[in-house]
């Protein structure tokens, strides 16, 4: 995975669907960490046995990359992120 190469190890998912979970089985071969999940409409429930946070939370988190894991939903995702001063270099997409 790229962001082993490039020596990063954690990082935050950004919805909580099927697509996280493939994500998230892709990571068991990888020695990166999720250390959070956020979403809009579940906060406070649970997903791969962490609590859903709401994307506000997000500042509270060291990371290096946050993982848009919403497909439908992916360009609102990223503006959201963007205007609360993540990065660009910092997200990314899975397609």
């Amino acid at each position: 995975m790229k962001l082993e190469e490039e020596g990063g190890d954690s990082v935050i998912f950004y919805g909580a669907g099927e697509l996280a979970e493939i994500g998230f089985i892709s990571l068991q071969e990888t020695n990166i960490r999720l250390i959070a999940v956020l979403d809009d409409q579940q906060a406070g429930g649970s997903f791969l046995g962490l609590t859903l946070e709401d994307p506000g939370a997000i500042r509270k988190y060291a990371f290096d990359k946050v993982i848009i894991t919403d497909m439908e939903t992916t360009s609102k995702k990223l503006k959201a992120l963007l205007s609360r001063g993540i990065p660009r270099r910092k997200i990314a997409v899975l397609e």
